[in-house]
């Protein structure tokens, strides 16, 4: 029997929770990072309050108009010169822009 991994119930039921697919597509860099772009035609209500399963750190890939928010703080906007760390477990979510936005994860090795 194959054992489930740790929290994939929740991380399945939030997949599962967008009725057309995720609202981004995906290319992996290397094995510790991976683009995720998010087209401007992205509906908001896609963009979920969530948190993550690990550590991570994100940037934006291009110039974007697009912000990031944790639960409770103002949202940052996203540059790619400013990395934002962001702990496992931590509620968070974008804010769409006007512009497709291309985004740098980069997951701990």
């Amino acid at each position: 029997m194959v054992e489930k991994c740790k929290g994939c119930e929740s991380k399945e039921a939030f997949y599962d929770s967008f009725e057309s697919g995720l609202p981004f597509t995906e290319i992996e860099l290397t094995g510790n990072r991976l683009v995720r772009h998010f087209d401007k035609d992205t509906a908001e209500h896609l963009l979920k309050w969530h948190a993550d399963e690990e550590d991570r750190v994100i940037k934006a890939f291009r110039l974007t108009d697009w912000q990031f928010q944790f639960d409770n703080e103002l949202p940052i906007k996203l540059s790619i010169h400013t990395y934002i760390t962001i702990q496992k477990g931590r509620v968070h979510r974008l804010i769409k822009g006007e512009k497709d936005l291309f985004v740098e994860i980069m997951l701990p090795a």
